[in-house]
């Protein structure tokens, strides 16, 4: 999860985009020190005792709610190019039916780890992809 925060601190440098609330939100505490990124306002859980609200909202269901979030979040950036990233220059229906395709390959995948992980590999692709354009 760690390496998912720091590859999407990476994409908003690249793309000088800004994470919505409701995805930084899901940022778990002891993540916040190693990212450049805005600061989230509040935090769905805490890792701090004082503050702690995990019993409240545990960090796998955040994980869930993240391996959702994130996929989504890069449909509408590529999509509609914001950010940065190169826009798509299919037909609108080709277009259309690959967003579909895509969406439901998110939906089938069996495990929140294994969404995680093909989350990361996305962004990791998407990062690698912009650093190469500005080499």
């Amino acid at each position: 999860e760690t390496f998912i925060w720091l590859a999407l601190d990476d994409l908003c440098i690249n793309t000088k985009f800004t994470l919505p609330q409701e995805v930084s939100c899901l940022m778990p505490s002891h993540v916040v020190s190693y990212l450049n990124m805005e600061k989230p306002t509040h935090f769905v859980s805490s890792s701090s005792s004082s503050t702690s609200s995990s019993s409240l909202y545990p960090s796998v269901r955040r994980q869930l709610r993240l391996s959702y979030l994130v996929p989504a979040l890069l449909e509408k950036l590529e999509r509609f190019g914001s950010g940065g990233i190169r826009r798509r220059r299919n037909r609108d229906d080709d277009d259309e039916g690959m967003v579909h395709r895509q969406r439901q390959m998110w939906l089938e995948v069996p495990s929140v780890q294994l969404r995680l992980k093909a989350v990361l590999e996305r962004l990791e692709a998407l990062n690698d992809e912009m650093m190469g354009e500005f080499q």
